[in-house]
Order: C-alpha cells, then structure tokens, then sequence
C-alpha cells in the first residue's frame, strides 16, 4: 500500500481494498454476481502505519430482496503479538445482479463472515 506524507497508509488504497472485501463477503453469500450501491459510515478511528499487519473483515449484517448490508472492519495488529486494534470501519451496500445487471432475488442463506490477512 502507498503510505502518504505521515508514514500512513493512504485511505483511498485502504478504502480499496475495503470495497474488495465487501465485495467477495457479498457474492459468497449471494452465490451470483454482485455491484456495490452505495459506501457509508466510513470512520477513519487510527491511522494505520506502514509497518504492521491488517486484518480486513467482512460480514454481511443484513438481507433485502436482492440488496446486502456489508460490515467492513480493517484492524491493525503489530507482528501478529498483542491485541487488535480497531482502525477504520465502513458500510457497504451491494447488490445481486444477473447477467443483464438487473437486480435478482437472494437465495435465503446464513450470513456470511470473511477474513483476509494483508501486509
């Protein structure tokens, strides 16, 4: 990831990849192809230096129709020791799409959970 001029990650690499993981959680559980709508609530709550390990995860929270509601969470833990700290969190609605890009109903099915390790 490019830090920027304080040694930090830049927050549009790490909103990337956010999107990304909102992405993959959404399609696993619809089990077809999904956009993003919409990115909220996204809280900036510590930088995340360049050095340590990020943790990025995922979780669908919520059902509609063909929409879901995906829980983004980026937690920073130093040299995998010690405990996780929360760093930036974000809310990400997606869509199921058919092939036409018209939106499809969701099969009922458990909410999903993802995690993804990045350095």
């Amino acid at each position: 990831m490019r830090a920027n001029d304080l040694d930090a990650s830049y927050g549009a690499n790490v909103l990337d990849v956010m999107g990304k993981a909102a992405f993959v959680c959404a399609a696993q559980h619809a089990r077809t192809a999904v956009v993003m709508a919409k990115a909220d609530n996204i809280e900036f709550v510590h930088p995340i230096r360049m050095a340590p390990i990020i943790d990025v995860r995922a979780e669908v929270v919520f059902q509609g129709h063909s929409t879901m509601t995906v829980i983004v969470h980026v937690v920073t833990n130093l040299h995998g020791a010690g405990e996780a700290t929360p760093t930036i969190t974000g809310r990400f609605m997606m869509i199921a799409v058919g092939s036409d890009g018209t939106p499809v109903p969701i099969r009922f099915s458990n909410l999903c959970h993802a995690e993804e390790s990045a350095s």
